[in-house]
């Protein structure tokens, strides 16, 4: 089915939602949901619906809300926020970065800026993921969680990814970016996010994608 929504694009009948749609629903299983979400053209409009028509039940733009739609809308209003033009950067060492401009967060602090880049999900998503964002993890060996510098040092886990974090003999933590030896490595060094594809995570909350990165995906 397509159909044009007020103002807004004309939404195709090949988009994940509209081809699976009770998956969207599933309050069991949303890694289909997910992932359908993060990688859509149009998550950004479909977070502005979601806000308009106080939406109270699924997943929308990536946010899943759960009954109470109050409690989703200061991350729907995140992903609602038009991103910045990407540009792409040329490292020294041959790698290339995709990084969008900086932006201000003068009065939000790390922790909510990242529940706004997560959108309130796990950012690993590890066999076995519940996909909430239950935990805020610290990235830096040794850092205390409540004292995060910025919202490239941290990030949400779910209690079985959290779990399976600290056991390094069952993940690669450092070679996945989610342990690092100093705090100055955290601007710098990829994030393995979500099982997908590697992520430059800046101190302003956002994303962005690390193309080149000499790590690999352990097993």
């Amino acid at each position: 089915m397509s159909r044009t929504l007020g103002s807004g694009p004309r939404v195709s009948a090949g988009l994940p939602c509209h081809a699976e749609p009770d998956r969207w629903f599933d309050r069991e299983d949303r890694s289909v949901a997910l992932r359908g979400c993060l990688a859509c053209p149009v998550r950004g409009w479909c977070a502005r619906e979601a806000l308009r028509t106080r939406a109270s039940w699924g997943m929308w733009a990536g946010v899943w809300i759960d009954g109470q739609h109050r409690d989703a809308i200061g991350y729907l209003r995140s992903v609602a926020a038009a991103p910045p033009t990407p540009v792409v950067l040329h490292r020294p060492n041959g790698m290339v970065d995709k990084v969008a401009p900086q932006r201000r967060y003068a009065s939000a602090s790390p922790q909510a800026l990242i529940a706004a880049r997560s959108s309130g999900h796990c950012e690993v998503m590890l066999d076995g993921c519940r996909y909430s964002g239950d935990v805020l993890l610290s990235r830096v060996t040794g850092c205390p969680d409540p004292d995060l510098p910025t919202a490239a040092h941290g990030f949400l886990a779910c209690p079985p990814c959290q779990s399976r974090l600290e056991q390094p003999a069952r993940i690669a933590v450092r070679e996945l970016g989610y342990r690092l030896h100093s705090p100055t490595e955290a601007l710098t060094a990829p994030f393995y996010w979500r099982q997908s594809g590697w992520a430059i995570l800046d101190p302003g909350g956002q994303r962005h994608a690390s193309i080149g990165a000499r790590h690999r995906r352990a097993s």
